[in-house]
């Protein structure tokens, strides 16, 4: 068995768990929107509340708005929650283990050691995305009316388009592991960048006043806040276009 295959064996709980969970959540919403979508349309949230969350529209019966608040604005922190679990044990998990001094006997550089423990890390982020996109929409959503324009394509585009987040924290957490005195920290270290990335968009989102330092986030470079209702603009644009 090479390197990467025992590394990604060690991860196939949580690529389980994850998978599970987020495939159940996401497939639990698509049940429930058709059933919530006119009630849903009469609540008049905040709009200040809706732009924390990535939603433009204040309409949440809406399914891009509905969706977009629902499971993607915290679906990216859930799955960054494997990131850190992962990154931090990729390295620092061996050590806390004991099975470093075994792994760094083997006849094999410390390049490839790295390189085939962060393969197994960022394949475990694209299993976890792709069966959760399985789960959630490709299994249920052409059984439900979901109405407007959103389609389950959108749907799985938009829970790939999770994963460099995932793969950022990822690296972010084998960094913090391979220079911290133990896993715990590193992995105190990587959810307190999750928590701070996330919050910096989501207040810059609703005040002008640090709406500068939004920049400084590698969250705002995914895409993700309100990622259906961009792509949905998008769309619109190009047919109208031709």
């Amino acid at each position: 068995m090479t390197l990467f295959a025992h590394a990604l064996r060690r991860l196939r709980s949580q690529v389980m768990w994850f998978s599970i969970g987020l495939g159940v959540w996401g497939a639990m919403y698509i049940f429930l929107f058709p059933v919530m979508q006119d009630s849903m349309a009469q609540i008049d949230y905040p709009p200040e509340i809706l732009e924390a969350f990535g939603a433009g529209s204040g309409n949440i019966g809406d399914p891009r708005v509905f969706f977009d608040v629902e499971f993607f604005s915290l679906g990216p922190s859930i799955m960054a929650v494997y990131a850190v679990i992962a990154g931090t044990g990729a390295l620092a998990g061996e050590e806390s283990a004991g099975t470093m001094d075994f792994i760094a006997a083997l006849p094999i550089s410390r390049r490839r050691l790295f390189l085939q423990k962060a393969l197994a890390v960022a394949t475990g982020a694209v299993l976890v995305a792709v069966c959760t996109a399985t789960i959630a929409w490709i299994a249920t959503a052409p059984w439900n009316d979901i109405g407007g324009d959103l389609t389950v394509l959108q749907l799985v585009a938009a829970t790939l388009a999770m994963v460099p987040f995932v793969l950022m924290v990822a690296a972010v957490g084998m960094l913090l592991g391979a220079v911290s005195p133990s896993r715990a920290s590193a992995a105190a270290w990587t959810g307190d960048f999750v928590v701070i990335a996330d919050l910096v968009v989501a207040i810059a989102s609703i005040t002008d006043s640090v709406e500068r330092f939004q920049y400084l986030s590698p969250y705002y470079y995914t895409d993700l806040p309100g990622i259906l209702e961009d792509r949905s603009e998008e769309h619109t644009s190009e047919l109208q276009s031709r």
